[in-house]
């Protein structure tokens, strides 16, 4: 049996993020002193998708050997409006896909429980993430090169695709392959980051002004789903129980991030050489 595609919210906490966003946005627009706009793109590598129960029951009774999932490579892009002298707000958007993609033969020793003969068995996980933030930051100064620190708070739109190919085998308890999960699911994501701001040189009157930077970022965004009910439906021999239950993807975690920025004035400003980056 595979799992019909679906959205998962949880209750009230979606409500609440999106008019945070909205507060957030609204802000900007109302306090607005300074016309300087500043949009950041850049590619980052996310160090570690968080789902230690989902892996432990993987490898206990699927007789999986991945620990983990990869290290996915992903894009983001944001856009901040100043509304005071160090001080941003913005809204930013990303995506990337964590994977489990390895062959095996099924074949379980003790103390797992054997539930079904050998058979090769080729698993494919994916997780896909699209986060999207309303982010607050904060830099330290009117520098070319300087650090700052921010916070976001958002949503993450996620998707959940398990697929099993197994070989066919006619022994006694012999599984069949097909989709165990497939489903959309909306959660809660909750971000801080902090990072360093390189401005390259330019001309004094220039309206824009561009640099690199480098950011380290720490997300919270657990997709909850029961992700392994449908194996009941694969074994002769029911697995445990637990298995009914939900489990937690977080595809958060520590990401390190490299891009650029371009700084936009409206007006041409002749009191500094580089303005805030």
């Amino acid at each position: 049996m595979s799992h019909s595609r679906r959205f998962i919210i949880p209750e009230r906490v979606s409500l609440v993020l999106l008019l945070t966003v909205l507060a957030v946005v609204s802000k900007a627009q109302t306090d607005l002193n300074e016309s300087q706009v500043r949009f950041e793109a850049g590619v980052g590598w996310t160090l570690g998708t968080q789902a230690t129960e989902f892996i432990t029951d993987y490898q206990g009774v699927l007789g999986g050997s991945a620990s983990s999932f990869g290290i996915p490579v992903g894009g983001r892009a944001s856009i901040h409006q100043y509304v005071s002298e160090n001080l941003s707000v913005g809204l930013s958007g990303g995506f990337f896909r964590a994977s489990i993609r390895e062959s095996y033969v099924y074949d379980p020793q003790p103390p797992a429980v054997r539930l079904g003969p050998k058979q090769a068995v080729i698993q494919n996980i994916e997780v896909t993430a699209a986060p999207a933030y309303a982010v607050v930051d904060y830099y330290a100064g009117r520098r070319q090169f300087t650090g700052y620190f921010g916070a976001g708070v958002g949503l993450l739109f996620g998707n959940v695709l398990w697929t099993e190919d197994i070989q066919p085998s006619q022994l006694l308890g012999a599984r069949t392959g097909g989709t165990r999960y497939n489903a959309s699911i909306i959660a809660p994501a909750f971000m801080l980051r902090t990072g360093v701001s390189l401005g390259f040189d330019g001309p004094e009157n220039a309206r824009s002004l561009n640099g690199i930077r480098v950011d380290v970022s720490y997300a919270i965004s657990p997709l909850r789903g029961t992700y392994m009910s449908s194996q009941f439906d694969s074994f002769a021999v029911p697995p445990p129980e637990r298995l009914k239950g939900s489990y937690a993807i977080d595809p958060g975690g520590v990401r390190v991030e490299i891009g650029f920025f371009i700084l936009l004035r409206q007006r041409p400003t002749a009191t500094k050489t580089n303005g805030r980056m």
